[in-house]
């Protein structure tokens, strides 16, 4: 049971952070924007956006695998830093 809880709370507080990570990048997109680009461009900083999402999405999972296998310590056979793995592999391919 305690390892349910656990994991919602991982999935909420990762939720969470993606959210004010993805608002965090686009103010700061905006805030250094050149003056002449106001209405145009949206391809280019869609991508702009996206490639600073990923670098705070990379920096910020380091802590979140070790974490999640903090909670597993007492269990060899845990399920849920399996999916860690692939969520590495994931973000280093794109």
């Amino acid at each position: 049971r305690k390892m349910a809880v656990d994991l919602g709370i991982h999935i909420v507080v990762a939720v969470v952070v993606g959210i004010l990570c993805l608002i965090g990048c686009g103010v700061f997109l905006i805030q250094y924007q050149h003056p002449d680009d106001r209405n145009a461009a949206w391809l280019p900083k869609i991508i702009v956006l996206l490639g600073l999402f990923l670098a705070c999405g990379v920096v910020l999972l380091l802590p979140f695998d070790a974490s999640l296998g903090q909670s597993c310590e007492d269990e060899p056979e845990c399920s849920v830093t399996a999916g860690m793995a692939q969520t590495w592999y994931f973000t280093f391919l794109s």
